[in-house]
């Protein structure tokens, strides 16, 4: 048999359990909302920083003109080998005759 100072402490101890669960929860639910409200922020492009996800996935004026000279030079590349094919095609079909 329990005494009743050992139930009161019981009680008291499960109280406080209690308390710090719901204190733990409630911080919880507090950062998930803050969670929501700072990726709302970074994405949405209304907000006044102009969603900085959306900044940070847009193509920097180095980088556009790198990504145009790298075409440019691709489609060079591309017409030198047709120019390099049709003489190689030509001198062997020379050297044939």
């Amino acid at each position: 048999m329990t005494c009743p100072s050992m139930r009161l402490q019981k009680a008291m101890h499960h109280i406080k359990r209690k308390k710090a669960m719901k204190h733990e929860m409630n911080h919880k639910k507090m950062d998930k909302e803050f969670q929501k409200e700072i990726i709302a922020e970074m994405v949405d492009s209304r907000s006044g920083n102009g969603g900085s996800v959306h900044r940070l996935l847009e193509e920097s004026p180095s980088v556009a003109n790198k990504r145009e000279k790298l075409n440019n030079n691709v489609k060079l590349l591309k017409e030198s080998k047709d120019v390099v094919v049709a003489i190689v095609d030509h001198n062997c079909g020379n050297g044939e005759r």
